[in-house]
């Protein structure tokens, strides 16, 4: 799908969000609190129901686990709740003289495409086998998700070590 903008009702935004699976939004700096409560639900589970079209009193459920991917230059909320699932990833400024036009980009991409493919199955293949058998001293608190993002640390070669570190340390930050 493209990237989303946020409209002011809950429902319409779960009906968006059913048609992906990993829901995008784009150059979010502030969220209404309606809206930090549904990307919280969404991200460990959420459901919700509406009359069913040309019914009186037929529901239609919506029940649904999404990954959510925000940009922006800010994090768009300082909730306790939104921080616990929240992985920030900083970006480092693109230098004027390497930026690229987006047709240069996506030339690019395009002859690149089969390898960042390929390498992406294997991490996620190899992150699968890896957390089988994984063990964690402690357990972040989204522990399905510690885990794997755990297995996926040793997988790169950084370690679980390191993935506690780094958690701990964004929990600090965060909180």
């Amino acid at each position: 799908s493209v990237p989303e903008t946020v409209r002011a009702d809950g429902r319409e935004f779960l009906q968006k969000a059913s048609h992906s699976y990993i829901v995008m939004l784009d150059n979010l700096n502030s969220l209404p609190e309606w809206m930090v409560d549904t990307l919280c639900r969404l991200v460990t589970g959420d459901g919700d129901s509406k009359r069913a079209l040309y019914t009186d009193d037929e529901d239609f459920i919506y029940q649904l686990k999404r990954a959510i991917l925000l940009n922006g230059i800010n994090a768009p909320t300082e909730r306790g709740d939104a921080q616990d699932r929240t992985l920030p990833v900083e970006l480092e400024r693109i230098p004027d003289n390497v930026r690229r036009s987006e047709e240069e980009l996506w030339t690019a991409f395009e002859a690149e495409h089969p390898r960042i493919l390929g390498a992406v199955f294997t991490a996620l293949s190899e992150t699968i086998r890896v957390r089988e058998s994984l063990e964690l001293p402690w357990r972040p608190r989204l522990a399905d998700w510690g885990y794997y993002a755990a297995a996926a640390y040793e997988v790169f070669g950084w370690g679980v070590k390191a993935f506690l570190e780094d958690w701990s340390e964004v929990v600090r930050v965060q909180n």
